[in-house]
């Protein structure tokens, strides 16, 4: 009699404990926890892109570091056939011929302040592989000069212009357009500026121009101020 009454107290104990247990909701899971060497930002990281502007045509390559700061690599410059043109002074026709050729590499930074937004300054280096800035100077028709009588254009003669700057080249400016877009392709405008520094000009002239050589240094010293070339440029880049 004794057992059966200890076994019917075991089995009422157990009942209710499991009842008890049953009762209670199981404690929530652990808030997920905070990985700060994870990435905190969603972002492409790849580009390359298509240029052309005053500064030329070229090739691009971009990388996004994070959503403010990104690299970029550019490759292009001038490729023009001679650009012939006419121009008058003083009631006289002169014929003018420039061929501007350059090769420009540079590597830059682009920042923008406020993330997520288009607008970014940048910055970059670049060096000038290959410079042959020409122009060429022509007098146009006939001139008569007294007993002497007409000399011909061919007689007259030409100058011929050679240019180079710096071989370093900085530029800085400002934009809009990312240097990895958020859709496929994006489009990208530039204005900004590079340091060419002063410019070294010489002349060469034929016949009766001859003289016109010893202008070559207050030539170069009335360019000397141009130091700076602007440029406006627009581009698109293509995501990968």
């Amino acid at each position: 009699m004794k057992n059966l009454i200890a076994l019917v107290l075991c089995l009422g104990i157990g009942f209710l404990s499991q009842a008890q247990n049953d009762s209670v909701a199981p404690p929530p899971p652990p808030p997920p926890v905070n990985d700060e060497s994870a990435d905190m930002y969603e972002y492409d990281k790849h580009a390359v892109g298509l240029y052309l502007g005053i500064k030329g045509i070229g090739l691009e390559y971009g990388y996004a570091l994070n959503e403010r700061w990104s690299i970029r690599a550019a490759v292009g410059g001038l490729y023009w056939t001679p650009i012939e043109f006419s121009q008058n002074f003083q009631g006289e026709d002169y014929g003018i011929e420039i061929t501007p050729e350059y090769l420009l590499v540079d590597i830059g930074a682009e920042y923008y302040p406020w993330a997520g937004k288009s607008f970014k300054v940048f910055a970059a280096l670049g060096y000038a592989f290959y410079q042959d800035v020409r122009a060429t100077w022509s007098y146009e028709g006939t001139i008569d000069i007294g007993d002497i009588g007409t000399v011909s254009d061919e007689e007259v003669g030409e100058m011929f212009f050679t240019g180079e700057t710096n071989k370093i080249i900085p530029s800085a400016g400002i934009g809009w357009g990312h240097t990895v877009p958020k859709k496929k392709v994006g489009l990208y405008v530039e204005l900004g500026t590079y340091y060419m520094g002063s410019p070294d000009i010489t002349i060469e002239a034929t016949n009766w121009l001859q003289n016109t050589e010893l202008e070559e240094e207050t030539l170069n010293e009335g360019f000397a101020p141009y130091q700076w070339l602007p440029f406006l440029n627009v581009g698109l880049r293509i995501k990968l």
